[in-house]
């Protein structure tokens, strides 16, 4: 008996059982390996490129909020322009589309490095393209891979992918870019990100297409049941008030501890952190989260955000601040899965939506960025000053009441058109 290989097969059950592999099909699967691919260089670009703006610019921390606004506006364009074109490009051919527009994101950047303040906008052009039509791909794909039953340990294995790949590559790349002189570790991890999406596209080979439900874009269809459908309009709001402190959040934290130490190291020691913290929360979200719990869960985790926030006030330094960035993370990994799987439930919930899905998630992407961006304007409003960006962070903490109280009222609205379709079946 090979007690070694035993051990190993033990192990690797364990972890299947863990993550809740053994509930996903095979298509699930391959949809998981080719997000986490993706991650290794989305990661990079989310986290690196805002430190690459305050090098370049002398710290003009604007520079950093117009890029990402701009990238956010960008992603909503290629979401429906990837709905709009839906006859001929299904969700595979999006996904390979935002492929060739991130190769050539990096090119640039590895040749440009130093004039990035030059070059904002056709890199924030490239970027929130790319993500779009990606995004777009995935969440088709996602929908069509899990069903309502195991969609809530799907999106756990996809956000433990998301955590494992932010828990390391800010740590490496942190790394490489603070050992390496002037801005050659910059160019180092661009090029790496170049060899990740073509090992990502020799993944994409393992995807499952999957059968159009119409025949061309129907916006106008769409647009009508979103104006017209309680639970559309419920969604809708939800995504916005969701993106308004989702968007911010994800890169604001570390740029305001890199105005305060100045060292790529530590913010990728910050973001290896928060990664362990996102693991752990994706797990626990896949164990205990219900969708009759969603909304009481997002409630009780935008009040303990709100009192954890609220001790920057009294101590802004580079501890409490990596601190907060993990109880960030863990707490907000409740609130943002739970609107996605909201969502997710939603754009399955009757053949009429599911016809028009890729419409309608190209209106939940225009709602969700409208979000991110009125969070960036919000940011701007207050005092360029470290306690000035805590007032702003807890404004747009509190405002997550909101998306707890909209969970609760789509569960409600759901319970009710599911309990008369029973009547009259």
């Amino acid at each position: 008996m090979n007690i070694p290989i035993l051990f190993i097969k033990g192990v690797k059950r364990k972890v299947l059982d863990a993550l809740g592999l053994e509930m996903m099909g095979e298509k699930f699967k391959a949809l998981a390996l080719n997000y986490l691919i993706f991650m290794i260089y989305f990661t990079l670009e989310s986290v690196f490129i805002n430190t690459l703006l305050l090098r370049v610019s002398g710290g003009d921390i604007s520079a950093v909020l117009i890029y990402r606004a701009l990238t956010f506006a960008f992603s909503a364009v290629a979401m429906n322009l990837a709905s709009a074109f839906s006859r001929k490009l299904d969700a595979i051919r999006v996904i390979k589309l935002a492929s060739i527009l991130y190769v050539i994101m990096f090119a640039i950047l590895l040749v440009g490095t130093e004039s990035l303040t030059l070059i904002i906008f056709v890199i924030s052009a490239l970027s929130g393209m790319a993500g779009g039509f990606y995004w777009a791909g995935h969440i088709v794909l996602l929908t069509n891979y899990t069903t309502q039953s195991n969609r809530a340990v799907g999106i756990a294995i996809i956000t433990v992918s998301q955590g494992a790949m932010a828990l390391l590559m800010p740590l490496i790349s942190g790394t490489v870019i603070g050992f390496l002189p002037e801005m050659a570790g910059y160019r180092v991890m661009f090029g790496l990100a170049i060899v990740a999406i073509f090992v990502q596209a020799l993944s994409m080979r393992k995807l499952t297409p999957v059968a159009a439900e119409h025949k061309k874009s129907e916006f106008g269809r769409a647009f009508k049941l979103c104006v017209g459908r309680v639970i559309l309009r419920v969604m809708l709001f939800l995504e916005y008030f969701r993106g308004m402190r989702d968007g911010v959040f994800a890169f604001f934290l570390n740029i305001v501890l890199f105005e305060i130490v100045n060292s790529e190291s530590l913010v990728g020691f910050n973001s290896f952190l928060a990664g362990i913290a996102s693991i752990a929360a994706a797990w626990l979200y896949g164990k205990v989260i219900t969708p009759r719990n969603r909304g009481q869960v997002a409630a009780i985790c935008v009040s303990a955000l709100l009192v954890f926030c609220s001790i920057l006030l009294f101590a802004l330094n580079p501890v409490t601040i990596i601190l907060f960035s993990v109880v960030n993370v863990f707490l907000a990994m409740f609130i943002n899965n739970s609107a996605m799987n909201n969502s997710f439930d939603i754009f399955g919930l009757n053949e009429e939506h599911r016809s028009v899905m890729t419409e309608i998630i190209g209106f939940r992407e225009i709602a969700l960025v409208s979000g991110r961006i009125s969070g960036i304007v919000i940011v701007s409003l207050f005092p360029a000053t470290l306690r000035g960006y805590v007032y702003a962070m807890l404004t747009l903490t509190a405002a997550q009441y909101l998306v707890a109280i909209l969970l609760y009222l789509s569960r409600q609205v759901i319970d009710k058109q599911q309990a008369m379709e029973a009547e009259n079946a």
